[in-house]
């Protein structure tokens, strides 16, 4: 996703999902490598679809993310 947004490699992003709670859950257990590998500021769910989210399908789990750069 960072790829298909053309953003620099060292850009640091935020993002945003949907997901069941099975997701939900182990995104919250592993948020700090989540951040680490991704160079994401923040990981967060929302309680509805992120209006330029893109859909994926995490090991049977259908899940909408949006990933947004993050301005310093």
């Amino acid at each position: 996703m960072r790829k298909t947004a053309d953003f620099d490699v060292t850009q640091r992003i935020k993002v945003s999902f949907v997901s069941d709670a099975e997701v939900r859950d182990a995104v919250r257990k592993y948020s700090d490598y989540v951040k680490t590998e991704t160079l994401c500021l923040d990981c967060a769910f929302a309680e509805t679809r992120p209006s330029s989210a893109s859909d994926w399908d995490i090991n049977g789990h259908p899940c909408s993310i949006e990933v947004l750069p993050v301005n310093k």
